[in-house]
């Protein structure tokens, strides 16, 4: 490995490497975009590169608080994940002739999609019209099987995935846990409300009742209930939340965050420098003692 200002570890597992590298790799940064650990199943590996003395830069307010509270490290940068607007957009719309839903498909636990399509259950009872579109990078699974209104795609290319935010009313998310979680944004991108637990970024993106609805992770009748009222909107206030989605996407660009991500780097370069000074300073200030005595 050659020389640098600065090495960036950006995955946990790498972070060791990282942290034996020698001096002149540069400032050491680790980039934390999720702490997924199922409840109950502590990660003291996982745990251990939180304490590195290595810079952080994460992607979500509360990466940033765990790293406060949890780890007691109280300088950490943040930089919120972004959508690409070239990629991901609509044109201003009105609801769906038929209610639409959308969700991404995952068998994963932490995903939570069995709790979102347990709302889902509520939601037909209220209303047996409804459509659900969703995809994954997985086929369904007959142990979390869709739905009969369920329309499935496997894999779609990404100017499909822009297709099919844009049918939906709503995007569902009931994850329990999220670094941040893109495909939310990536919907709002499409003027698609946004129906989601409280984890990652739709706890900074979500503003209640404005662009969609935030409720407890593991809620399924507060899912099912505030999927039904983004739905029973009058067109006016569907297409005033949907608007509000959108304009909260535009917050989130690329260049934003690639500005962010780089005065991130500057800071742990100079925050490297300030350290180094310090350790000299202090085998000054020792070896000034050791001569005075």
């Amino acid at each position: 490995m050659p020389d640098a200002n600065v090495v960036v570890a950006t995955y946990y597992t790498t972070a060791y490497g990282v942290q034996n590298l020698s001096p002149a790799k540069g400032a050491k940064v680790i980039f934390i975009q999720g702490y997924e650990v199922e409840e109950g199943k502590p990660n003291p590996k996982l745990d251990a590169t939180w304490r590195m003395p290595m810079h952080k830069i994460t992607i979500s307010k509360w990466l940033v608080q765990l790293a406060r509270e949890k780890f007691e490290d109280t300088v950490v940068s943040h930089v919120p994940n972004s959508v690409d607007l070239d990629q991901f957009h609509a044109a201003p719309r009105g609801k769906s002739p038929v209610p639409t839903v959308g969700l991404l498909y995952n068998t994963t636990p932490l995903k939570g999609c069995g709790t979102s399509l347990k709302a889902l259950e509520r939601v037909v009872t209220a209303m047996p019209s409804i459509r659900l579109v969703c995809f994954g990078a997985e086929h369904p699974d007959f142990r979390l099987p869709l739905p009969h209104f369920a329309e499935f795609h496997y894999q779609p290319p990404q100017e499909k995935i822009r297709e099919l935010y844009a049918q939906c009313d709503v995007w569902l998310c009931g994850s329990n846990v999220e670094g941040f979680h893109l495909p939310p944004l990536e919907a709002m991108a499409c003027r698609c409300p946004v129906v989601s637990t409280c984890v990652g970024g739709p706890m900074d993106i979500i503003e209640e009742g404005v662009n969609g609805h935030l409720v407890d992770v593991k809620d399924v009748d507060a899912l099912a209930d505030r999927v039904l009222r983004v739905l029973n909107l009058s067109q006016e206030r569907w297409q005033q939340m949907s608007n509000a989605a959108y304009r909260t996407a535009t917050r989130f660009t690329w260049d934003d965050a690639t500005d962010l991500f780089e005065k991130a780097l500057e800071f742990a370069i100079e925050k490297n420098k300030r350290g180094e000074l310090q350790d000299e300073r202090g085998v000054l200030d020792r070896h000034a003692r050791t001569t005075n005595e």
